[in-house]
């Protein structure tokens, strides 16, 4: 499961509201119903405990994975939102192209190592938790991103 931070969702959810992406919303909106109930409470257990219990996080984050459930911006193999994907699928999955994610969704996920782009989002990791923590919702704890955008479209 993509886990992100509230700004990262809100930057995805403004780039939906958007008129030229109505069909990329439309599609989203669609694929979410099913997507939830696949996924389960699997990504807000996730979110809980995140700081707290390292153990768990890792276990419902491989227990999330094994359900084999693809991201509801997946459409065909394509990254729908790859214009404002996440740092986490900058960093791995949809790389140079919104093809990558074909390959996480088949269970082979793509992880690339770049020194310089690693510690830049180390880096700008406090100010991402700055920016969450002055937003509306969990407070420094990552959310799913079809989570967090589907209840950011709700409240536009």
């Amino acid at each position: 499961p993509i886990m992100v931070f509230r700004p990262e969702a809100a930057r995805v959810a403004l780039w939906l509201a958007l008129p030229e992406n109505a069909e990329v919303r439309t599609q989203f909106l669609a694929a979410y119903p099913a997507w939830e109930a696949a996924i389960g409470g699997t990504v807000t257990e996730l979110s809980e405990v995140y700081e707290t219990d390292q153990r768990r996080f890792v276990e419902n984050h491989v227990d999330a994975w094994r359900k084999r459930v693809v991201c509801p911006f997946n459409v065909n193999g394509d990254c729908t939102v790859y214009p404002v994907r996440p740092s986490v699928c900058r960093t791995g999955h949809a790389l140079g192209t919104n093809k990558n994610c074909s390959g996480a969704a088949e269970g082979k996920a793509i992880r690339f190592d770049f020194v310089p782009l690693d510690n830049f989002v180390e880096r700008t990791r406090i100010l991402l938790l700055a920016t969450n923590n002055a937003m509306p919702g969990k407070r420094g704890r990552p959310e799913a991103l079809p989570l967090a955008v589907h209840a950011l479209l709700l409240t536009q």
